[in-house]
């Protein structure tokens, strides 16, 4: 009897220690799988803005713009400009704006990492306390890099006629009305800053492919240079 006893008891706790190691694995199994999914989303930051924000894109790259924060009430929303350059990134902050203030972007490119814009920042103040004309607080114009946000050409003051960036983010611009050199070609790279073609050159024939430039002149003559 007593030898029959001990069988069973044996038996007994080998199903139980089989049924809790059972158990254990499904658990264990069940953790890493949810552990697995939470730190893939958590670790999986997008870049994929609404159509309407975007400024400008090429490829997976993108610049764009959209409000951070709720509107105040009387003069606006906080806003910023965000770029990146692969889906799967965490947007990188380029510049950063008040709900005191305006940014609108024109010529706007982007090629491959980098991308060049003009910009001029209005108050959104004005005409608050009886101004009847406001001057911009701001008119320059720059390119960045859209893997980091830092300037790769900084802050170039006024409006440009035309403006194009190359592929290791230099940039080249025809002159504006403001300045005496208006129709005039200039460059911005590693050698700073210099005149391509007095001109008048027609914004309509600047063009750019890779790091190479061209444009025609007002005697039809076409230019090119490389900007490294």
């Amino acid at each position: 009897m007593r030898s029959r006893l001990t069988v069973a008891l044996a038996t007994s706790l080998t199903a139980l220690a089989a049924m809790a190691a059972a158990n254990g694995a499904a658990a264990t199994s069940s953790s890493a799988g949810t552990a697995s999914t939470r730190g893939f989303a958590a670790s999986a930051p997008i870049c994929r803005p609404a159509r309407v924000q975007v400024l400008a894109r090429s490829g997976q790259s993108v610049l764009f713009y959209r409000t951070t924060g709720p509107f105040d009430g009387k003069y606006g929303s906080p806003s910023a400009l965000f770029g990146c350059t692969r889906l799967h990134q965490r947007p990188v902050v380029i510049s950063r704006f008040d709900e005191f203030t305006s940014p609108h972007f024109s010529y706007v490119s982007v090629r491959g990492a980098y991308a060049a814009y003009a910009e001029e920042q209005d108050s959104n103040t004005c005409g608050a306390y009886g101004e009847e004309l406001c001057e911009p607080l701001a008119v320059f114009f720059e390119s960045v890099d859209l893997r980091s946000g830092r300037a790769r050409v900084r802050f170039t003051p006024g409006a440009p006629a035309a403006l194009v960036v190359t592929a290791k983010g230099w940039i080249a611009w025809i002159a504006g009305t403001v300045g005496g050199s208006q129709g005039a070609l200039f460059a911005r790279d590693s050698h700073g800053r210099r005149e391509l073609d007095a001109g008048p050159v027609d914004p309509a024939s600047l063009r750019v492919s890779g790091n190479a430039i061209t444009w025609a002149s007002a005697t039809a003559q076409p230019g090119a240079a490389t900007l490294g």
